[in-house]
């Protein structure tokens, strides 16, 4: 399924998009009609996340911005 996405240059519905990406081994970006295929992560990309993510909620804490 993969090779038929990467080897789709004509423009295609959200419909076929999603129809293809639901089958797809790899994840894919819809973009104007054209399907494009996405980067995978890396552990060093997930650490950043996880980080950002630790540290940003850090600074909510006792904030009016911190959830309920």
């Amino acid at each position: 399924m993969d090779e038929l996405i990467s080897q789709l240059t004509r423009r295609v519905t959200q419909q076929d998009y999603l129809r293809l990406e639901e089958a797809s081994a790899t994840k894919h970006e819809y973009r104007d009609g054209q399907i494009i295929d996405m980067a995978g992560g890396t552990f060093a990309h997930a650490c950043i996340a996880a980080n950002l993510l630790r540290r940003l909620g850090e600074k909510l804490d006792d904030s009016p911005c911190e959830d309920p």
